[in-house]
């Protein structure tokens, strides 16, 4: 279990306090990381500007070939690197193997492949006697912020684009999940060049924002919170950094009246309660039409009851722990705050055992205008709302402040497409919820952020659209 940060090639401890890591399911302390210093986060900064002077001048061929190596190398420690992800968050041990770990490694496949068909407009002689031509170029450091609920995957989305584009990373995971990160860290120091990734850790409020205002970085990219992300672009106004941010959700799930109620229940008990539902693409706001409303209910109250709940090695768990007591009497606050308008339906109390459990919940009757259906809660908790009208329930979906995942279920195909266009989300799935691959984005729209995850348009935040122009005399 590595606790040491990666700075310009080297793996060191950090300089400044010690902070406790802790596992969700027993509230035990498993490990001390220590915080870098600010003298440790500016040497990971000039470390990685100095590594871009010759990093972004490599050919996607080189760039590409290191992408593949880290591929097979996480590949070759998926074990490892899952049993503390799968210790550090809290999620079930199959969660992290078996289910992110196969997407992890394709990211950096995929993005090896990408950056060596990168296409762009055609030259040409738009002056007479110049020839234009565009090019796609590195922006420079990049400073990237990850979340504790996919430390790993997060790291893997942030550092495959920005290495794959030609630019070198400073990456700070959360404080409260580092320990994936930093094991990659230990496994990365031998295959990349030095400056080219480095690995610092600590708060948000005194690490993060000693990074993200740093003279040197050029980009900030950052999954996380909306208050984080108001932070980075308070921080890139100074400067006139570029930014891509990919923040909360509060993901509407459009169930119409021709819709199969079983299978959106049988969905909703994976998706909803994956990884405890702290997750921002999480379908946790369902609208569904009036005359399958009361069948819906019961049947995803029929399936959520099944979800088993326990440690992260437990045989047949489905479920683990909030990632800590703070979080879970967050998730609890909003449970409490919603009872006197609402109907809880099923759990609405927090789980037995010494660990953050808390109970996998379905709230029904809920106000469209409630704190519950309007604030992302991410946690175990769905919410159910009714609509009759088409265009209202577009409205409803619409009226919040994410813009980042949804869902629209119907057997009709001119209905789909006709809701989807209206909606104004990153991304919509029709008949289906929470599935991803590398090829398309993870995409990003109002309060839920900037730019796009995964895909080739990932490559977007991280180079510039240049005109190169040659005179022929």
């Amino acid at each position: 279990m590595s606790t040491r940060l990666l700075i310009n090639g080297e793996l060191v401890e950090g300089d400044s306090e010690s902070h406790a890591i802790v596992d969700p399911a027993t509230a035990l302390v498993i490990s001390q990381v220590r915080e870098s210093s600010f003298e440790q986060i500016d040497a990971a900064v000039r470390a990685a500007a100095e590594a871009f002077e010759h990093y972004s001048l490599t050919s996607p061929a080189h760039r590409s070939s290191l992408l593949l190596s880290i591929a097979d190398l996480i590949e070759a420690n998926g074990q490892q690197l899952a049993e503390l992800e799968s210790l550090d968050v809290g999620k079930p041990w199959p969660s992290a193997y078996n289910d992110e770990l196969p997407l992890i490694v394709d990211t950096f496949r995929f993005f090896a492949g990408a950056i060596r068909t990168m296409t762009g407009a055609a030259a040409g002689e738009y002056v007479p006697g110049h020839t234009s031509m565009i090019r796609r170029d590195p922006l420079g450091p990049v400073a990237a912020i990850t979340p504790w609920n996919y430390p790993l995957m997060m790291a893997a989305w942030k550092i495959a684009a920005a290495l794959g584009a030609g630019c070198t990373v400073v990456i700070k995971p959360s404080e409260i999940t580092p320990l994936s990160t930093l094991d990659l860290a230990e496994l990365l120091a031998s295959v990349l060049p030095k400056g080219v990734l480095n690995v610092i850790h600590g708060r948000g409020a005194t690490v993060g924002d000693r990074l993200i205002h740093a003279a040197e970085i050029e980009v900030i990219a950052i999954t996380g919170s909306p208050a984080t992300g108001m932070a980075a672009m308070h921080a890139a106004a100074q400067t006139l950094k570029h930014v891509h941010l990919e923040l909360g959700g509060k993901a509407p799930v459009m169930v119409f009246d021709d819709a199969d109620s079983a299978t959106v229940a049988k969905t909703l008990r994976g998706a909803s309660f994956f990884n405890a539902g702290q997750d921002c693409a999480q379908p946790c706001r369902v609208l569904a039409h009036h005359s399958i409303y009361d069948a819906l209910v019961a049947a995803i109250a029929s399936e959520v009851a099944e979800i088993r709940v326990g440690a992260q090695k437990t045989p047949g768990t489905e479920m683990g722990p909030l990632v800590s007591a703070a979080h879970r009497d967050r998730v609890a606050g909003f449970v409490e705050r919603a009872r006197g308008t609402a109907e809880i339906v099923l759990g609405g109390a927090v789980g037995d055992g010494p660990g953050y459990f808390y109970k996998p919940t379905v709230i029904a009757n809920v106000d469209n205008d409630a704190e519950i259906a309007q604030s992302e809660v991410f946690g175990p908790v769905v919410t159910l709302s009714r609509f009759s009208d088409v265009s209202d329930a577009i409205r409803t979906a619409n009226a919040g402040r994410y813009g980042l995942a949804s869902s629209v279920w119907t057997r009709d195909v001119g209905t789909a497409m006709s809701v989807t266009k209206r909606l104004r989300f990153g991304f919509t799935w029709v008949n289906a919820h929470g599935v991803a691959t590398p090829e398309m984005p993870w995409a990003a729209m109002r309060g839920s952020g900037t730019g796009s995850d995964m895909s080739v348009y990932a490559l977007n935040a991280y180079t510039a659209v240049r005109h190169v122009m040659i005179s022929h005399t």
